[in-house]
């Protein structure tokens, strides 16, 4: 699939980097950098630290959607998947519940039900929650709260929700003026806590 683009992430040199420990990114426009005014996503921010050596891997395109076609199916991550370590991270659903395909039940669901499959084949997961965007913003925060409900289907949750730095997207410090996509500090800013939430698994 054109869109599961690899790539390896080493601080040191490209040869260090552990084939059989991967690390798979769910997401959309949010996860190529889009806003960005040097282009850079956030998983290839300096503040992801954590795992430098695995082999990390990004299944995300601009319009991608959780529940209809996403960018990699859950069955085929895992067929993917590190020999001896496999973690998934899902910042996906943006488009789920602005577009208003999905109610915030709808896209916690979603997720629970991607994230099944992986654990139940040995893989950690880490979920991330939706920042804030105006455009059906009661089912963003609905679907939140659902999300933490559930945080037992998941290795970790990342709460992007209560980031003062991504809780107002009216702000053009953080934010485009599209209202949904981040500028270089609100990338930072989520991958502060995406990187603590790995961290943890």
């Amino acid at each position: 699939m054109s869109s599961f683009r690899s790539y390896m992430k080493s601080r040191a040199n490209f040869a260090s980097v552990d084939v059989t420990r991967t690390v798979d990114i769910l997401g959309d426009s949010l996860s190529i950098g889009t806003g960005s005014q040097t282009g850079v996503p956030w998983h290839y921010r300096p503040e992801m630290t954590n795992r430098p050596n695995s082999l990390w891997r990004s299944a995300a395109y601009g319009g991608a959607y959780l529940f209809s076609a996403p960018p990699i199916t859950a069955a085929n991550m895992v067929a993917g998947k590190g020999s001896a370590e496999s973690i998934a991270i899902l910042y996906t659903g943006t488009n789920d519940i602005l577009s208003g395909a999905r109610t915030g039940a709808q896209w916690s669901a979603d997720m629970v039900t991607y994230s099944t499959t992986l654990r139940a084949a040995g893989m950690k997961v880490v979920a991330c929650t939706l920042q804030h965007f105006v455009t059906n913003d009661a089912q963003r925060i609905a679907g939140n709260a659902a999300l933490v409900a559930a945080s037992a289907s998941f290795d970790a949750i990342v709460r992007l929700d209560l980031a003062p730095e991504l809780d107002d997207a009216t702000d053009t410090t953080y934010y485009t003026s599209d209202g949904v996509h981040l500028k270089d500090a609100g990338y930072a800013a989520a991958a502060t806590l995406i990187n603590a939430g790995l961290a943890s698994v």
